[in-house]
This record gives C-alpha cells, structure tokens and sequence, in this order.
C-alpha cells in the first residue's frame, strides 16, 4: 500500500458487504452496508481497512438487530463498528518515531482463524524488519459477522476512496479537531493476494527501473513531487497511470 500523499481528512479503504440488498436502492443497483442510509440496502460491512497516512483502521459493523443496550434500539447494523481497533501516530504515520513511515510503502495483512469456534482477525503492517500488529476477537458481535454477516459464506469485496472535512473520528489523533481538508492526491494498493494461513503474505510488487532523473508531481512540476521510492515515481510509465501525474525532469 502507498498512501503517502492521502493525508487527513481522506479515507482509502476496502471492505466487505453481504451484497445483494433485498431491493434496488435509490441509485438503481443493490449495494448495500451496515450504515443503512435511507435510500440503500443495509447490510452487515466488514471494514478490513480504512485510513490515509495518518492512521489505519479496522472496524466490525455487524446486524444483529439488538443495539437497545447502547441507545440505539432502531438500529439494525452496528453503525458506529464493534469491535474496532486502529493504529496510534507511534505505530503508523509519517511522523517521526512512528514504527510504520507512511510516507514510504508497506505491506497490510490480515489473518482469519477460528479459536473453539470463535473468530478472531489479526491485522499485520510490514515494512522491512518493522511490524504492526492489530489483533481483534474473539468477541460477541465479530462471531455475529462471521455467522451471519457472513463472512463464512462469503462477502462481497469493495474498494472506496472518499474525503471529508470531518474526518476526526478516523485521524483526529493526528489531524486534531479542526475541519480537514483532503488532498485528494493518488492512493494505491496493490499485489491483491489471498493466501492459506500457511502461505506467508506478499510482499510489495517490483517496479520497473527509473526512468532517468525525472520525477513524478501532482497535477504540476514543482508541485507535491514524492520520493522517487513512489510507485509514481519509479517510471515516467508509471506516473502516466497516477490520475494528475505529470513527468518532470
């Protein structure tokens, strides 16, 4: 993943629905999640992932139509996520210290394993000899999406990319309370891989040789010009694919 140009108020992410929804919503497909906005199928959603290079964050939102106990008795999904669990600016961020520096590549794993048939969900970040570890279950409303979410029969895999100028639940640690504004620069992921919890994970895909002395920048030379390490910035090939990507030498 190479989310060193997505700072606060962005949120790249890739998570799972239990898609179809029962009927067509107002945009006339079937997509659904467990925010059930008016409008859109509800649905239990798997968030795997969300964050920019500040923060990365991995939130449950089970249905299990029973969410009296904390306020919300007319809720079906769990909108607000539990369990969640999500990185610190020591553990991840272009920060100074952090274990994981945002602003370079990493590798984002995730490992599904049933303990006395419970599910339990370890997130791992790597780069180089670095690591992040998340771990999450087990727990009653993480065994809810496994049974019934479903993640045991399969979801339906989504990737987003979405700014706001609120985004302080999700990086208000290190963006602080005021509102934010998104840079709206490229993101990627990339190397997709599913493996056996025998398999090790992928590491990140080789680029191809630079192209020169140039650079790649946003939208203009002399402008947010990353780090050659950038996939952007390997090759003057590579920055045409970056949407805004300009070459300069």
């Amino acid at each position: 993943m190479d989310v060193s140009q997505a700072g606060c108020g962005c949120n790249i992410n890739f998570y799972m629905v239990d898609m179809p929804a029962a009927s067509r919503g107002k945009d006339n497909d079937y997509y659904c999640d467990g925010q059930c906005f008016d409008g859109l199928g509800c649905c239990a959603e798997w968030d795997m992932n969300e964050g920019n290079s500040k923060v990365q964050q991995i939130t449950n939102h089970a249905c299990t139509h029973n969410y009296g106990g904390i306020g919300h008795s007319d809720w079906q999904c769990h909108k607000w996520g539990d369990p969640e669990v999500k990185t610190s600016t020591n553990m991840f961020g272009n920060n100074a210290g952090a274990t994981i520096d945002s602003s370079k590549p990493f590798t984002f794993s995730q490992r599904y394993e049933l303990e006395g048939g419970r599910l339990k969900v370890t997130t791992i970040m790597e780069q180089g000899e670095r690591r992040v570890v998340l771990p999450m279950g087990p727990s009653d409303e993480l065994d809810a999406m496994y049974k019934t979410g479903s993640l045991e029969k399969g979801m339906v895999l989504v990737t987003g990319y979405w700014t706001a100028g609120d985004m302080n639940w999700l990086d208000g640690q290190a963006c602080g309370s005021a509102r934010e504004m998104c840079s709206s620069a490229p993101a990627y992921i990339s190397n997709w891989r599913i493996t056996t919890n025998s398999g090790p994970a992928p590491g990140p895909s080789p680029g191809p040789s630079p192209s020169g002395s140039g650079k790649c920048c946003w939208k203009q030379c002399g402008a947010n010009c990353p780090e050659t390490g950038d996939w952007c910035g390997q090759s003057e090939s590579n920055c045409g694919q970056c949407g805004g990507g300009t070459w300069c030498n």
